[in-house]
């Protein structure tokens, strides 16, 4: 079985966006990081014989440049800190990784009806649950 595992960092009280594609099924999850460190731990050490498990991570410091304005300079900042936070905590427990730069996604994660048509997911979402849909798409 594959599982995939997107993850779109972010600090403050929402806390990062998670969307686990598993056996065909998709769940949605909004957590602090330290709540992560535990599902990356856990789900980690649940493999059995002939499963693989993926961690995708948007990691904005791929991106050169910051073309935000002044008021959103202090948020990138904090969620580049997370992203390399998440990284770095992977490589130290030598977990299955990949990162990717913020790449349009989350411009089709605004858009409701065709993160539905997509994914086929009928629940209820916010859009950093639909950007981690598509992070976790992009490597299934």
């Amino acid at each position: 079985m594959k599982i995939v595992i997107g993850i779109d960092p972010a600090f403050g009280s929402k806390g990062c966006a998670v969307c686990i594609v598993e056996d065909g099924n998709v769940y949605f999850y909004m957590m602090q990081v330290w709540e992560l460190f535990n599902l990356i731990i856990n789900r980690s050490g649940t493999l059995l014989d002939g499963d693989s498990l993926l961690f995708v991570i948007e990691n904005s410091n791929l991106n050169k440049g910051n073309w935000h304005g002044s008021t959103a300079r202090g948020g990138v900042a904090k969620n580049k800190a997370i992203s390399q936070i998440i990284v770095d905590f992977c490589e130290a427990h030598k977990i299955n990784y990949k990162e990717i730069p913020p790449n349009g996604y989350s411009v089709m994660a605004k858009n409701v009806k065709l993160f539905q048509a997509d994914s086929g997911y009928k629940g209820r979402t916010n859009v950093d649950q639909r950007a981690a849909w598509f992070i976790a798409k992009s490597h299934m």
